[in-house]
């Protein structure tokens, strides 16, 4: 029996939507017997590693119970890292009030810039210098958040 990250996907999301924990992506490599099975999730503000290990343990005793992998696998829960680029709307939206670089397309020129997350909803509103900028999302190519130190 093989089973696919889409049904582990729909197996777990109910008990991280019900801990209120975003799935922000799922990976199911290696071979029968050497599955590795990587979680990674976020929550508003930021997920903490006591929290990454309680949902992992939540995780494991859903698994255990519903046996969707045959033979042995190791989970692995983690968050996504600081350095991972925003894609989606919701990766924004997530980070409203950070800092963030942004390449985008402005006509046929790569433009970039760096300003705070004000709103991610239509559009994507950037407060740069004191200026609100708007981009539409189809123009955006990639973004960061910028880590101070």
């Amino acid at each position: 029996m093989h089973v696919s990250a889409e049904q582990i996907r729909e197996l777990v999301e109910p008990l991280l939507e019900e801990e209120g924990v975003e799935l922000v992506d799922l990976e199911l490599k290696g071979s029968p017997g050497r599955l590795i099975l990587r979680i990674f999730i976020d929550e508003e503000g930021g997920i903490t590693i006591d929290r990454c290990t309680e949902i992992s343990r939540k995780l494991s005793d859903l698994l255990d119970r519903k046996d969707p992998i045959p033979g042995r696998y190791t989970l692995e829960v983690s968050s996504p890292g600081v350095d991972r680029p925003l894609v989606q709307p919701r990766d924004f939206r997530r980070n409203v009030g950070r800092e963030v670089r942004v390449e985008y397309r402005d006509g046929e020129v790569t433009r970039s810039l760096t300003g705070r997350i004000m709103a991610a909803a239509d559009d994507l509103e950037l407060e740069v210098r004191g200026e609100r900028i708007h981009l539409q999302w189809s123009d955006v190519i990639r973004a960061k958040i910028q880590l101070r130190f």
